[in-house]
């Protein structure tokens, strides 16, 4: 069975001969690989998006077995990321980084926090945005051969290949601009900036990720997209203003994406613990839910816990990831992480419905050694029928 073909059975809840994989890393976690496994002058030419981006081998796909692959369009040509005297940088979203020990943050200055007459938001969104924006202007000149190239030649090779949604989705970006408390304050006492920017937001997104399908979509399998509503414990907000503000919008980008390229499966990428607003996300026709983190929420009405997730949820959507990152990765022993794998491969795997990838990027606090381990396991314990 070709990776594709895997990677589509499992979404479409179907058994295929293995439990497909995908990595999500850091460019810290993708050279502690390389050094354990004494990869030295190697092509590295698969752009992998993470907080920064950086290219990778298909020497280490192929190692790895993986059955998912990135794929993402070039930046306009005259385009250069800017880099800051105090280490920040833009990052593959346009949205200024920075390395603050070993993990990345967003360091923001949020465009439009001052604004506080929704009808001054629409101009002020293009004129301080604007070179943000042109990062994402379907009609920026790209040189766009080579992906494309690229792209035919992983699909040829069976590959299932995945690319991010613009901005990473449209739940975040509205805080970035407006700034968190801004944000949160909008969304109960101001709802027409709040309105406003999600809409302004959202056109930017659907057109972009129209032409990212006009000029891929043949090879694509996946977009991720969605975005951050929960924290390691609870929601950011409630599950009833993210319907009464998302719903619509949502639904209009699947509609639209699905109307245009019905094989391409939508994930929605979804940090902490999110569980209130899971039935949302599958009413408004996401196919996969990542990256099920599975302490987020423990024992509480938000718990991301694999098993009650897949018993409620199952046979509605896919679930990629939950290989934890946060304890076993960086903490346990390889004894531990075989654990982990088998009991994520169990709890989450029979009768399809997985994807099995980290709970988050694998960070620079975990070695390549643990990192190679969690594949080598998944292959030992991934064949179905799961009847261990």
């Amino acid at each position: 069975m070709i990776p594709r073909e895997r990677v589509i059975k499992a979404i479409e809840h179907e058994e295929p001969d293995r439990v497909p994989m995908s990595l999500w890393l850091t460019k810290e976690a993708y050279e502690n690989i390389k050094n354990y496994l004494n990869y030295k002058d190697i092509e590295e030419n698969i752009l992998w998006a993470s907080d920064k981006s950086f290219y990778i081998s298909k020497k280490l796909i192929k190692r790895l077995n993986l059955d998912i692959v990135q794929i993402h369009l070039p930046p306009p040509i005259d385009y250069k990321p800017k880099t800051w005297p105090d280490g920040s940088f833009e990052g593959p979203t346009g949205f200024r980084t920075k390395k603050v020990g070993l993990y990345y943050e967003y360091t923001l200055y949020p465009t439009l926090s001052d604004i506080e007459d929704v009808s001054d938001l629409e101009d002020k969104f293009y004129e301080r945005n604007k070179r943000q924006l042109y990062l994402f202007d379907p009609n920026a000149p790209r040189d766009i051969k080579p992906t494309i190239k690229q792209a035919k030649e992983l699909y040829e090779e069976g590959y299932a290949l995945s690319t991010f949604s613009c901005l990473f989705g449209m739940v975040e970006a509205p805080w970035y601009y407006r700034g968190l408390k801004n944000w949160l304050i909008d969304l109960v006492q101001r709802p027409k900036i709040a309105r406003k920017m999600i809409e302004l937001v959202s056109k930017v997104v659907i057109e972009y990720d129209k032409f990212v399908i006009d000029t891929l979509g043949e090879y694509l399998t996946e977009i991720i997209g969605g975005g951050d509503v929960a924290t390691q414990n609870s929601m950011q907000y409630s599950p009833k203003i993210f319907r009464e503000y998302f719903g619509e919008v949502e639904r209009l980008y699947v509609n639209t994406i699905k109307k245009k390229a019905p094989h391409i499966k939508l994930c929605w990428h979804g940090c902490g613990a999110m569980r209130p607003v899971i039935k949302d996300i599958i009413e408004w026709g996401y196919d996969i839910l990542n990256p099920i983190q599975p302490y987020a929420g423990l024992n509480t009405p938000f718990s991301m816990d694999p098993a009650s997730l897949k018993e409620e949820y199952g046979d509605k959507i896919c679930f990629e990831g939950a290989i934890d990152v946060q304890k076993t990765l960086p903490r346990g022993t390889l004894k531990d992480i075989e654990k982990e794998v088998k009991m994520r491969i169990k709890q989450l795997a029979p009768g399809g419905g997985y994807i099995l990838a980290p709970s988050h990027n694998f960070q620079a606090d975990t070695s390549g050694e643990k990192i190679v381990a969690v594949y080598d396991y998944a292959i030992k314990y991934g064949k179905y029928p799961i009847n261990f």
